[in-house]
């Protein structure tokens, strides 16, 4: 996104639509205008609303769910430790910012915004801000890309059967073993 705003930060809400839609940083400025045309002038869209990028997500076919937030007082650090999210992805409002939110599981999360991709959520890194609104993300790119990911580290089990059903060869191992040591760790000296 930096390339096409001539290595300047873009702002937060085009940013996190086109991240959560795959779209350019153009493009969802563009599709932020055409969900509100008197919303937005020409140019950089700098600031945005809520109701805007959840219009956005709507027009390019990104499903999602609004979620309330559970407390007016909750943090962003506090909802990644809690409970109240299950692992998925998220489009959230923090005090004076909007960003994409990975929860992996209960305590461990992955921030993505106009200034960070994929780092840990902490209390330096936004964790302090105050939640004020969020959604789930059902469908779309980043949702898509998880689940061939996740195919992919859990073959299907008939895959994993074959494999176990085939015979070990005669050699495999037995050096490391015969040496004391145990498979694939090489004896100390």
């Amino acid at each position: 996104m930096h390339s096409e705003t001539a290595g300047l930060t873009p702002w937060c809400g085009p940013a996190a639509l086109a991240l959560a839609t795959g779209h350019s940083y153009a493009d969802a400025c563009a599709l932020l205008r055409a969900v509100a045309p008197t919303g937005y002038p020409e140019g950089e869209v700098v600031t945005t609303y809520w109701r805007d990028l959840l219009a956005g997500l709507s027009a390019a076919g990104i499903p999602h769910v609004p979620l309330p937030v559970p407390s007016p007082h909750d943090t962003l650090l506090r909802l990644v430790r809690g409970d109240a999210l299950a692992p998925g992805w998220y489009l959230l409002r923090v005090t004076d910012h909007f960003l994409l939110l990975r929860q992996l599981r209960p305590g461990l999360a992955r921030l993505h915004d106009n200034h960070h991709t994929g780092l840990a959520v902490s209390g330096r890194l936004h964790g302090r801000r105050k939640v004020t609104h969020a959604a789930h993300l059902l469908g779309g790119p980043l949702v898509a890309r998880d689940a061939i990911s996740a195919a992919a580290r859990h073959p299907v089990a008939g895959g994993r059967a074959r494999r176990a059903a085939r015979p070990a060869s005669p050699a495999a191992g037995a050096g490391c073993r015969a040496r004391g040591g145990s498979p694939g760790l090489s004896p100390r000296r």
